[in-house]
């Protein structure tokens, strides 16, 4: 039996993916994609099975799953972003349509254990230094279409859990830093030259990029109090929502570590002391803070990064060449 990841060649699904592989011995997993990229997946690429395929394709979705034996599923396969805004009608189509296919498709192949991704954008965004945390009790009260399309998809899971006895867990990361986020996409949707880092859209991933190609960035206010998780830890999350029997949720919030932003910020000027790296008198937009009690006590996450830690180990990963800026 295999693991199917749809959105598989993406930053996060290779990440889980090789975290399947590496820690935990699986083979076989399905990496599904409606565009392949293998630049993410080069070091586990012999003991994957890339599938180009839609998830708004339900027969491509069924016959990966019965072709490969899938008996669990990570959903992946989202618009996100910018794009999101830029085009509602598609956003939504993929997002809603796409999610509730690869509920339906489960449900028919008997592949019961489906790790979807939802996200704090449930939740209100912030504009403030600090907040007071959310969690999985509190009300749902994005306002955005992307977190609106990420709440339909929890009430969808909750459908066919009732009513088809499908077995879906829900995670909702927080802000999540990872190779693959590049400084190049960002300016693909439109970010400026100069590096406006918020704490939701991805600007934050991106600084390092932008710092070693010489580029200015501009952070949120040192007081600024972030969560944020590190793209192997939230793979090793979503690794636990497979394995875990019986959990007694099935939503988590998802987070790593707490940080004011000032640490952040530090650690760049002592890394790049001739870059240009300005401080903003304004709190950046920002997802609220959460409390991930559920997620330990249920799931037994443990992060095994800090801020620290991931920043040299992503930085190392750009400047080796491993990864793109």
């Amino acid at each position: 039996m295999s693991v199917l990841i749809t959105g598989g060649t993406g930053f996060l699904g290779a990440a889980i993916a090789r975290q399947l592989i590496q820690t935990r011995g699986e083979s076989g997993v399905v990496l599904f994609d409606s565009f392949l990229d293998y630049g993410l997946i080069q070091d586990i690429r012999d003991d994957v099975i890339p599938i180009q395929g839609d998830v708004l394709e339900p027969t491509e979705l069924i016959s990966a799953m019965a072709n490969h034996g899938v008996d669990r599923v990570v959903h992946l396969a989202y618009l996100q972003g910018p794009a999101v805004d830029a085009n509602p009608p598609r956003s939504i189509k993929l997002n809603c349509v796409g999610t509730t296919n690869v509920f339906e498709a489960a449900r028919m192949q008997g592949a019961k254990r489906v790790v979807y991704a939802s996200s704090m954008g449930v939740y209100s965004i912030r504009r403030t230094l600090d907040d007071q945390e959310v969690d999985e009790d509190s009300p749902a009260d994005g306002q955005s279409l992307y977190g609106a399309c990420k709440l339909l998809n929890e009430v969808v899971a909750h459908f066919y859990q009732e009513r088809h006895g499908l077995d879906p867990i829900g995670m909702r990361p927080t802000a999540v830093f990872g190779i693959g986020r590049t400084l190049s996409r960002l300016r693909s949707h439109g970010h400026s030259k100069m590096l406006v880092a918020d704490l939701t859209a991805g600007g934050l991933v991106a600084v390092p990029g932008a710092l070693l190609q010489g580029e200015p960035v501009q952070m949120p206010p040192d007081d600024q109090i972030v969560d944020w998780i590190y793209a192997p830890d939230l793979a090793e999350a979503f690794c636990c929502a497979l394995d875990t029997q019986d959990p007694a949720h099935r939503i988590f919030n998802v987070s790593a570590e707490r940080r004011p932003i000032r640490d952040f910020t530090q650690y760049l000027r002592n890394r790049f002391p001739d870059a240009q790296i300005n401080s903003s008198s304004e709190p950046a937009v920002a997802m609220r803070l959460t409390s991930t009690q559920r997620l330990r006590t249920d799931l037994g996450f443990q992060p095994k990064y800090n801020l620290e830690l991931m920043l040299d180990d992503y930085i190392e990963a750009v400047e080796s060449g491993k990864a793109m800026a």
